[in-house]
């Protein structure tokens, strides 16, 4: 609202008024009754209670897990570590088109997720109370074959592969494979 009053917004348009408004204020009023989670619009409820009834076509051949087509491909890269979307500021790459286009508004300095105990923010919701386990020493992640625990469900992920051989993440310089992205990103950064 500026100094002329509130916009008038047609009736047709008031559904992607609604959704921007939640983007911003972290609102997710619709409810999944079997698991408790929350979701922004009625659609991304209707899609995610899938998940539920049963209706999982598609086979991943690694895990044996089996998903929507659409959400297979999606899974398959987290054992393959394909990440076809880079960043087109900083060379960033991610595995899923939402998570860039996030990570990119961070560059236009959107960050509404704000710690109450240091001040920094984050442009992504789920990403604050990840941050937060800083402040309480909370790791939620636990490794199922040792007790190393995390406070990053990726942390874990990459750690768990230790203990299997996997390393999917290799260098392009070096061939040096690691378990996770963030390791490999690390070592990366020696030979610069």
């Amino acid at each position: 609202m500026g100094a002329e009053g509130p916009v008038e917004v047609d009736q047709e348009d008031q559904p992607v008024v609604t959704m921007n408004l939640r983007i911003h204020t972290g609102e997710r009023p619709y409810d999944c009754h079997e698991c408790e989670r929350t979701f922004k619009g009625n659609a991304d409820l209707i899609k995610h209670q899938i998940i539920h009834t049963g209706e999982r076509h598609y086979e991943c051949s690694e895990c044996r897990k089996a998903f929507s087509r659409s959400v297979l491909v999606r899974h398959q890269r987290s054992h393959t570590g394909e990440r076809p979307y880079e960043c087109k500021h900083c060379r960033k790459t991610s595995s899923q088109r939402g998570v860039l286009t996030d990570h990119q508004k961070s560059h236009a300095g959107w960050r509404p997720y704000e710690c109450s105990k240091c001040g920094k923010a984050f442009g992504d919701r789920s990403t604050l109370p990840q941050h937060q386990g800083i402040h309480t020493g909370e790791r939620p992640y636990g490794c199922t074959k040792c007790r190393k625990c995390f406070t990053h469900s990726s942390a874990r992920i990459g750690h768990q592969r230790s203990h299997f051989g996997k390393r999917p993440h290799e260098g392009s310089e070096s061939g040096k494979a690691f378990g996770d992205r963030s390791a490999l990103t690390q070592h990366q950064r020696t030979h610069q």
